[in-house]
């Protein structure tokens, strides 16, 4: 169950169940290139931008686990993508049915948008192909509409029967595609079909779809020629030159948004899609405007010379019908729409990685010390109130009718009762400071990491070995632009060993982020208390940032104790703290803190 109803709580979610990498922050939004990594630009949960995301992550892992190998550039890599997509989409949805609701959203959000208006020939060719691979192979009906402006951009080009051709090519190819290389044929193919000669001799006058497409008589050969011959006819809007949404493929959606238009329904108002008026519908009024009569008289289909297909093929559309891209850049303008003064309120998701242990073990010493000495007195200041669910005894108000037949055995508990109980149920995320600023010089000569790492260590080993207690272990620090701000050395249910926390600073002090990813972790946990302790000097790199994460954590009900490393500059930022300077001074200081932690919240 999602507790959470900002964007952080559900890429948490999805990224779990798709085995993504999905981070929020920032302010833009990116996929990389083998769509492994995802992340969103920091923005408020709109249902715009969740619709966006979930459709986005889902896309993203239907092409992580069926696309194999690289799209080629130009005209064919988007013909190619266009292709795959439809094919990856199919198979991501018959292996998770769910799925097809978030995928078909994000379509159907740009194809009412008005996104896929076929702008020049090579987007009418790759408007033809999406519609048909979307309608027929996914069922999303949204891209209907798409047909009739992509078929007349085409037959203007290289006429009506290259458009059929096209179209027959597309039903008996697409239901085929079982792997990237094939979708990347069928595109060579279609690509191919471009580039064939058309025939230089035009149809006779009476069927000339350029010239007489106010004709009747002209209409009802053409469709009794294409019945003799068995192709599929193009709908009579494209016929007619009318309504550009006014058609559909093969399976008949394209004859319903003809009837619609033929009804005076307007596509561009239902769809998004911009449609043309219907010039044949008025060719008999007798009051013919100058366009009408320039569209009457124009020539036959004149097709791009070859040296302009082959700069088609080159320079491609810059990247029409490509949702992801489409969906990522939407996801950026939505977070700048954002006031700066709101965004450091908005729950972040930072990157989080694994650090690799050091081969050296910490002095466990005075840490194992330090741990036994902990673990009677947190025993019972970590205790939580649960409740059992079910209770019987002799005396209630609920009676209990199916143990009656108990009294004949001498059983008098026939009364149900819930009953409070002590008992734990905690989960704590520790967060270790090994920022650069952690080498500082300490009392009795050591370092300030080398009492924080015992320390954490200390305090992970006395939690694992309390029952009804989870724990897990984070550091965080910036020590380069592509490490992760927060990396995990010991997850949830996982053993503690000391040279995971054998660590050297380095780097800023990223506060606020560790604080964002305990947050998200400790929500998806179902105990019913939860706590974080931080051990750090107390110098952030930004306090605003880390007092904002800290009253966000506050309010979802998240308590922070804050341990400070011979400093008391942690009191700018928690009310609960202490500050040792050994780490025999742990369990004192430990008991202090849960102690307060406990008053607190028996006087709420």
């Amino acid at each position: 169950m999602i507790r959470d109803n900002e964007l952080a709580g559900l890429a948490l979610t999805l990224s779990r169940d798709t085995q993504m990498k999905i981070t929020i922050g920032g302010d833009t939004s990116s996929c990389s290139a083998d769509g492994s990594q995802i992340n969103i630009a920091r923005m408020p949960a709109t249902p715009l931008g969740r619709l966006l995301m979930t459709g986005l992550v889902f896309h993203e892992v239907a092409h992580k686990r069926y696309t194999q190998g690289h799209r080629p550039a130009g005209l064919l890599g988007e013909l190619t993508n266009i292709i795959e997509d439809v094919r990856v989409e199919a198979k991501l949805i018959r292996e998770r049915p769910g799925t097809s609701f978030d995928l078909e959203a994000v379509t159907s959000y740009y194809a009412k948008k008005g996104n896929l208006i076929p702008r020049d020939l090579p987007c009418a060719l790759l408007g033809l192909v999406m519609a048909y691979g979307r309608t027929e192979i996914l069922g999303q009906h949204a891209l209907g509409a798409l047909f009739g402006p992509c078929r007349k951009r085409l037959a203007v080009a290289f006429g009506a029967p290259w458009v059929r051709e096209v179209e027959q090519m597309l039903e008996a190819e697409f239901p085929r595609i079982t792997s990237t290389s094939d979708a990347q044929r069928l595109a060579e193919a279609l690509i191919g079909k471009m580039r064939e000669t058309p025939d230089p001799n035009p149809p006779p006058a009476g069927k000339s779809t350029g010239q007489e497409k106010g004709s009747q008589g002209g209409k009802q050969e053409e469709a009794s020629a294409e019945q003799e011959s068995g192709a599929r006819p193009m709908d009579q809007d494209e016929e007619e030159g009318g309504d550009e949404n006014g058609s559909g493929n093969g399976s008949g959606s394209g004859e319903k948004d003809s009837k619609a238009g033929e009804a005076g329904e307007d596509p561009a108002e239902t769809n998004g899609l911009a449609t043309r008026s219907d010039t044949s519908a008025q060719q008999g009024s007798g009051d013919k405007s100058s366009s009408q009569l320039a569209e009457q008289n124009a020539p036959s289909p004149q097709p791009p010379t070859e040296r302009e297909i082959e700069q088609m093929l080159l320079t491609g559309t810059g990247g029409y019908g490509d949702l992801s891209a489409m969906a990522t850049q939407e996801l950026t303008d939505l977070a700048a729409q954002t006031p700066q003064h709101l965004r450091q309120d908005i729950p972040l998701l930072p990157k989080v990685g694994r650090r690799r242990a050091s081969p050296n073990k910490l002095d466990e010493t005075h840490a194992l010390a330090a741990c036994s000495r902990m673990r009677s007195r947190l025993l019972t200041l970590l205790q939580a109130e649960t409740m059992k669910p079910k209770h019987y005894g002799n005396s209630g108000r609920k009676l209990v009718g199916k143990r009656l037949v108990r009294m004949a055995l001498g059983d008098a508990r026939l009364f149900a009762r819930r009953v409070e109980t002590r008992a734990l149920s905690t989960a704590v995320v520790i967060l270790l400071d090994t920022s650069g600023s952690m080498f500082d010089d300490c009392a009795g000569g050591l370092k300030l990491f080398e009492i924080a790492n015992p320390a954490a260590y200390a305090l992970h080993v006395a939690l694992k070995g309390l029952p009804g207690v989870v724990a897990a272990s984070a550091a965080f620090a910036t020590p380069s632009r592509h490490q992760p701000s927060v990396t995990i050395l010991v997850d949830f249910a996982e053993a503690p060993k000391s040279n995971a926390f054998n660590l050297q600073p380095d780097g800023g002090t990223p506060t606020h982020d560790a604080l964002w990813y305990a947050r998200a972790a400790l929500l998806q946990r179902p105990e019913s208390r939860k706590i974080i302790l931080l051990l750090t000097d107390g110098f952030p790199m930004n306090g605003e940032e880390t007092l904002a994460a800290t009253k966000r954590c506050e309010k979802d009900g998240i308590e922070i104790a804050a341990l400070g490393i011979n400093t008391v500059a942690v009191c700018r930022y928690w009310k609960n703290f202490e500050v040792i300077k050994d780490v025999r001074a742990l369990p004192q200081a430990m008991f202090m803190m849960m102690e307060r932690s406990l008053l607190s919240q028996k006087n709420v």
